[in-house]
């Protein structure tokens, strides 16, 4: 018993002997970051679709350039101006007077140059977050026999990357990927791989083609 206490005491001391801490108010290092560059294409189907009623593709393509921590990791967010490139149609409701409602078809078509942040996440798993921050559109139509109203909104969205299904806002999952998750031993990368969104869902898939730059 006594040698117990006389080798927890002495473990003590070397733990306090090791121990200096730093000088109050000073930060702790920061992470080392190295820049990284990758050439990245995004894309869906289109929105709120039934299924079996819905054509074309809304697409994002592009670089993106982040800074990556070379050990224990926080968030990583990397920019990048993405060319979009849309034309889908799909299936919807319009309200009668009535109240009832009938089927009707919408038509987007459009192009840009769209600003765009990808936030990835120090988790396992847990993916990333798309948002728009800015956006260049060349044209933008919206047509079809739905709601006029509502299609009058997807058309002033449109320049935003806020139409529905559109890009802002849109999360980007690595959960359901074969390919290796974005967070892996403690840091994040962009692994060279595709990134389907949760199966029959209307979200994004992200392919990492290839890493251009260290």
């Amino acid at each position: 018993m006594t040698k117990r206490m006389l080798t927890v005491a002495a473990s003590a001391a070397l733990f306090t002997a090791a121990y200096v801490p730093g000088p109050p108010g000073v930060a702790p290092p920061a992470v080392p970051r190295v820049p990284a560059t990758y050439a990245v294409e995004l894309w869906t189907h289109g929105p709120f679709s039934e299924a079996g009623c819905s054509s074309g593709v809304d697409r994002l393509v592009g670089q993106l350039r982040g800074n990556e921590p070379t050990r224990t990791s926080e968030d990583v967010v990397y920019r990048g101006t993405l060319r979009r490139t849309t034309g889908v149609n799909f299936c919807h409701h319009r309200r009668l007077p009535n109240g009832d409602e009938v089927p009707c078809g919408i038509s987007i078509a459009g192009s840009g140059s769209f600003d765009v942040e990808l936030t990835v996440y120090a988790e396992q798993r847990r993916g990333g977050t798309l948002h728009v921050r800015r956006a260049t559109v060349d044209s933008s139509r919206v047509t079809g026999t739905c709601d006029p109203l509502e299609m009058a909104h997807l058309q002033s969205t449109y320049d935003t990357g806020d139409t529905a299904g559109s890009p802002n806002g849109q999360p980007i999952e690595d959960e359901y990927s074969q390919d290796p998750p974005f967070f892996t031993l403690g840091v994040i990368r962009l692994p060279i791989g595709v990134y389907p969104p949760m199966p029959n869902s209307r979200g994004w898939t992200l392919q990492v083609i290839a890493k251009l730059c260290c």
